[in-house]
C-alpha cells in the first residue's frame, strides 16, 4: 500500500492500483445518509399507499350515498 501525496485518507493498493479511502468517519456518515434516505423513501411510499386507500374508501362512500339518494 502506498500513500497518495497530498491526501491523508487515501492510499493506493499496489497490487491492483485501486485507490482506497481510509476515512472511516466519512464511511459511517455515508451509511447513515443512505439509511436515512431509505427510511424516508419507505415512509413516503407508505403515505402514498394510505392516501390511495383513503381515496378508494371515499369513492365507495360516495357511491353508497348516491345510491341511497335514488
Amino acid at each position: 500500500m502506498s500513500k497518495i501525496e497530498g491526501q491523508t485518507s487515501l492510499i493506493r493498493d499496489d497490487g491492483n492500483m485501486a485507490i482506497i479511502n481510509t476515512d472511516t468517519n466519512a464511511l459511517h456518515k455515508a451509511k447513515a445518509t443512505k439509511a436515512r434516505y431509505i427510511k424516508q423513501n419507505s415512509e413516503i411510499n407508505t403515505l402514498k399507499r394510505e392516501v390511495r386507500e383513503m381515496k378508494q374508501l371515499l369513492l365507495q362512500i360516495n357511491e353508497k350515498l348516491q345510491w341511497q339518494e335514488q
